[in-house]
């Protein structure tokens, strides 16, 4: 093995980790789209028997067929994230009732008798707060930085949600469009086994969904008759939870 021989090796293996590098850099740098792809083609193979029997057995157009699909997707959704609503209104409700006169009166007695135990051992507590000068170390910017992450995060949830949909829209109208992708990447005499295994692979995974799926509303049913047999309060949130946890 000559040293030009070496030298080749080395500055192809070199060659292989930059690229690998720049391609692992470049991934990173459009995680957030990865996500929104894998989540519409989980969508996707889910929706595509609805949009399959949509198609031969009522005979909708393709664009139509997806758009109900979709739209039945996106109804069962906002479903699941009505069953939240109800808990969250009723804590909120709570919050309305509290005695906030009450709530000062016992802060202020709570703070007399801390003074008085502080006094008694001849410790002004008054003046030691204002040599901590605790007020001016309060960070009051976190109040309104605290509720833009929030805004920020709902806002960035929406466009997320109807980035996903648009995305699975354009893989449920049109899904041969990733096997056209792949083919362009193999040889014309690769072509059909190819494509026997990625529709055997498509065909697994679209099991697998709409298995876990159903085992999922299973559970959720048999959970939330149970919780209601036995008068479990926000049952349906609970039996929900509890089918999505074993899930996962």
């Amino acid at each position: 093995m000559t040293s030009k021989t070496i030298a080749n090796g080395i500055l192809r293996a070199v060659g292989v980790l930059v690229a690998v590098a720049l391609l692992l850099w470049f991934l990173y740098q459009i995680r957030s789209v990865l996500v929104y792809i894998c989540l519409a083609a989980v969508i996707a193979l889910i929706g595509r028997p609805v949009v399959v029997f949509l198609r031969r057995r009522l005979k909708f157009g393709n664009s139509l067929a997806v758009v109900t699909t979709i739209s039945l997707m996106f109804a069962v959704f906002l479903g699941i994230m009505s069953l939240f609503i109800p808990l969250i209104a009723k804590q909120s409700k709570n919050l309305s009732l509290l005695n906030m006169n009450g709530l000062q009166s016992n802060f202020e007695e709570l703070f007399n008798q801390a003074k008085n135990y502080f006094s008694a051992r001849g410790i002004d507590l008054l003046t030691t707060l204002e040599e901590m000068d605790w007020l001016s170390k309060i960070d009051y910017k976190a109040v309104p930085d605290f509720l833009n992450h929030i805004f920020g995060a709902l806002g960035t949830f929406s466009i997320g949600l109807f980035t996903v949909l648009f995305i699975s829209f354009f893989f449920l109208k049109d899904s041969s469009m990733f096997d056209r992708s792949l083919m362009s990447l193999v040889k014309n005499s690769d072509e059909s086994r190819l494509k026997n295994s990625v529709t055997k692979i498509r065909n697994l995974l679209t099991r697998y969904f709409l298995g876990l799926l159903g085992q999922v509303t299973v559970l959720f049913v048999l959970y939330t008759i149970i919780l209601l047999i036995f008068g479990i309060e926000n049952a349906v949130v609970i039996a929900f939870l509890l089918a999505s946890s074993i899930e996962s």
